[in-house]
């Protein structure tokens, strides 16, 4: 059955939902909330660091990162619509409409992030007119069958969760295979809908659309959509009335080997996590060496001072501590060591060049080295091509992608 076969597909993406969750958080600075086991008990690796007396502390290289690397590609998009006449573009029209450049700058940074970028193209009918429309899917949302080819070619089966009002579910499927009365008695009651694909926020309804690779009665493959309720009651079904026969979806899943998933910023994750531990450490070392340790001989405290007088006024600033100084035991001194844990630089040092060869986002790249003071333009300009280079299987992959996604495009733009 389609629904279940749906409902299979959705949880088994539900590892892809908690990784993308953990590389959002990074990307936005949450770097602290990995869960570890610290004396029989799970804490988040922030309340392990305070549990330690130590400030968890963040220095944010991926949000950096991921901001150059779609500013690039914000920058390949502006170069390419200057190249591209716009008059007799059937792309055209529908970029302006629905701001593609914008929807695909977005989607870039979720490609980054997730390694996923899924739109959905229909034409159809809209508040603001009718004609073709282009929308990006949050991966949160979206199921496939696990497939293997870069291409998509091996899609079987896909589909995403919508929340949508009463009017515009009636207006929808109101003439389909449940009805308004069938929709009203599923949806009316506003009660919680068991199943995998859980419920809608108060006041919306819960749709799953579910695109199948189906065979006919004789035998020719053609594909189907039904939308569905979240418990599983099929509310319309109809083949696809696109020219190019397909589901409405343009996929791509990066790098996609051995059908598997992995991201730029997943990539640095480790890189991250061991510059915030250094920073920290660094901060931790730097505080608590405020001064060195004092030796006091007992014999020359001054009358009426005790130790822990000597101890407080030592961690004062101008603290003044009075002791005898005619007497013939040794004066206090200070044991001083040095403050700045060198080692812990170096590695810092290390770390941060590690970032920049494993994203290949280098300093060139991002715009923090110029032409000039000593360097050659030559040389800058070999170093940008290195970096651009290292990315170029990530630009590569993602207009892939908004090929496959235009081709739908044309096909939808020749139906009107």
């Amino acid at each position: 059955m389609p629904f279940e076969s749906a409902s299979r597909a959705y949880a088994a993406l539900a590892d892809f939902r908690r990784r993308r969750e953990r590389q959002i958080d990074f990307t936005f600075g949450r770097q602290w909330n990995d869960t570890v086991t610290y004396q029989g008990r799970s804490m988040t690796e922030a309340t392990l660091c305070e549990k330690k007396g130590t400030r968890p502390l963040v220095n944010n290289l991926i949000r950096q990162l991921v901001k150059t690397v779609t500013g690039r590609m914000r920058q390949r998009l502006m170069q390419e619509r200057e190249r591209t006449a716009e008059d007799g573009d059937p792309i055209a029209a529908v970029r302006r409409t629905n701001s593609l450049d914008e929807l695909d700058s977005r989607l870039f940074e979720e490609f980054l992030i997730s390694g996923s970028a899924v739109q959905r193209i229909v034409a159809e009918r809209r508040p603001s007119g009718t004609g073709v429309w282009v929308d990006n899917v949050d991966p949160s949302r979206f199921f496939t069958n696990r497939f293997c080819d870069p291409r998509g070619c091996d899609i079987e089966l896909a589909g995403m969760i919508h929340d949508m009002s009463f009017s515009e579910l009636a207006g929808r499927f109101g003439r389909g295979t449940a009805g308004v009365d069938g929709l009203r008695r599923l949806y009316g009651a506003g009660g919680a809908m068991p199943g995998v694909f859980g419920n809608a926020p108060s006041g919306r309804c819960r749709v799953v659309e579910v695109w199948t690779l189906d065979s006919d009665a004789e035998g020719r493959l053609t594909w189907m959509c039904r939308w569905y309720s979240p418990d599983g009651s099929l509310i319309d079904v109809y083949p696809s009335p696109w020219a190019h026969g397909s589901h409405p979806f343009a996929v791509k899943l990066y790098p996609l080997t051995a059908g598997e998933v992995h991201s730029l910023v997943e990539d640095v994750i480790c890189q991250q996590k061991a510059v915030n531990r250094l920073t920290t450490l660094i901060d931790h070392v730097i505080g608590t060496s405020a001064k060195g340790a004092l030796l006091f001989p007992i014999g020359q405290l001054a009358e009426g001072w005790t130790m822990d007088d000597v101890a407080a006024q030592w961690a004062t600033p101008d603290g003044v501590i009075p002791y005898n100084g005619l007497s013939r035991l040794p004066l206090p001194q200070q044991i001083v060591t040095t403050k700045e844990p060198s080692s812990a630089y170096h590695l810092l040092e290390m770390e941060l060049r590690l970032m920049q060869q494993v994203s290949g986002v280098s300093d060139a790249l991002s715009g923090r080295q110029s032409a000039g003071s000593g360097n050659s333009a030559a040389l800058y300009e070999a170093q940008l091509n290195a970096s651009t280079v290292a990315l170029l299987d990530t630009f590569a992959a993602f207009d892939a992608f908004r090929e496959s996604r235009d081709a739908k495009i044309v096909n939808l733009f020749a139906m009107r």
